[in-house]
């Protein structure tokens, strides 16, 4: 509270939250600087909350020209590469499988939604946690593209049919997330042993799984998600909704970019990462399957660190392979056809022939051409 004594009650419980975090994940340390390289530690949360509120980290005019500048170029970037963005977004249907859900979690979610017993109360209590909003949605895809979040991009995302494909996916990855989380706990009830120390692998994998979400609670006590009144009063399960939307559709928040590539802390640096979020995002997204599979085949104890034998997924590793990549043939086909990219001409309304012996081939005929040796 030492840069405005003055701040509200507001500002300097933020400010409180900021510094215990950080000294408790062992970031913080002491108030005073440890060496001459380092940043001080009260001045860099507060420009980390003024970049989690959406502030400029500085006022200069310097600052702000190059904002602008900014904001132009990758506007410019977004309107003139992003054209046809809703056509490679094929794949997001696919996104929920890799996080962990089943196709027969997709099943039930699609059934409840459309024509189940109480279908409208479930549609309700579903929209109710408002992880479709519009506006949401904008500033998201804003940050996935790189864009300024201004009417430009927000007009250009509708136009293009980003917009209401990216909400109608959002909806989809939370039903299929609420079916998938009702259908984890089933199994942990079900393989729970009571006053056993020693538990089934299923109940723990089930265990284990409800806890990434918030939810470890729900693995052994008598209230079940089959209660859709419980959208509405648990927070915890609102949150683990949120959260399994967020990692399935792509739509990273502040806290998923890196501080150098953010436009109100780095103009410059957004510019250079602009187009590289869903890079990352994917990358996480596949580092948590291959993490969870090496985890399913570990037979080795960890105790005290609350690590099993086989309490991993293989799940998400599998539909990598038996989904993702069959929709991304999809997308690539569809964009051969609707694009005229494809044929042997490479501009015919056909499917192109891939292949990795003629990619290989292609490039060495490039740097032939070129002058490499």
């Amino acid at each position: 509270n030492r840069l405005r004594p003055n701040g509200s009650r507001a500002y300097k419980r933020r400010v409180e939250a900021i510094a215990n975090g950080m000294y408790e994940n062992k970031k913080f340390g002491s108030l005073a600087r440890r060496s001459f390289g380092d940043q001080d530690p009260i001045k860099f949360a507060d420009t980390y909350m003024s970049t989690l509120m959406g502030r400029p980290t500085s006022d200069s005019v310097y600052y702000n020209s190059h904002r602008n500048a900014s904001k132009f170029l990758r506007a410019f970037s977004s309107v003139t590469l992003l054209g046809w963005t809703t056509l490679t977004s094929l794949t997001d249907v696919s996104l929920p499988f890799l996080r962990g859900a089943g196709l027969q979690d997709s099943y039930r979610a699609m059934r409840n939604f459309a024509s189940g017993e109480n279908g409208p109360e479930y549609r309700a209590a579903l929209r109710s946690i408002g992880s479709s909003m519009e506006n949401i949605a904008h500033q998201r895809m804003a940050m996935l593209y790189g864009g300024t979040g201004g009417k430009l991009s927000n007009a250009f995302f509708n136009a293009t049919l980003l917009t209401p494909w990216t909400n109608f996916n959002r909806e989809v990855a939370t039903a299929t997330g609420y079916e998938m989380l009702k259908a984890t706990q089933k199994i942990a009830q079900k393989n729970y042993r009571p006053g056993q120390v020693s538990q089934s692998a299923k109940y723990r994998r089930a265990k284990r799984k409800l806890e990434t979400f918030g939810l470890g609670e729900y693995a052994h006590n008598d209230q079940s998600l089959e209660d859709v009144a419980l959208l509405y009063d648990d927070a915890r399960l609102r949150t683990a909704l949120h959260k399994f939307a967020n990692e399935s559709i792509f739509t990273p928040s502040k806290t998923d970019m890196p501080l150098w590539a953010q436009d109100n802390n780095s103009p410059w640096g957004a510019v250079l990462f602009q187009l590289k979020s869903y890079p990352l995002m994917f990358q996480r997204l596949s580092a948590h399957a291959i993490k969870e599979a090496y985890r399913w085949v570990d037979f080795r104890e960890t105790p005290g660190s609350g690590r099993t034998a086989h309490d991993g997924d293989i799940r998400p590793l599998l539909n990598m392979f038996l989904i993702g990549v069959p929709s991304g043939s999809l997308a690539l086909s569809a964009k051969d056809i609707i694009q005229m990219r494809g044929g042997d001409d490479e501009r015919s309304s056909d499917l192109r022939e891939r292949s990795f012996n003629k990619m290989m081939d292609e490039t060495l005929v490039r740097l032939m051409l070129r002058g490499y040796p």
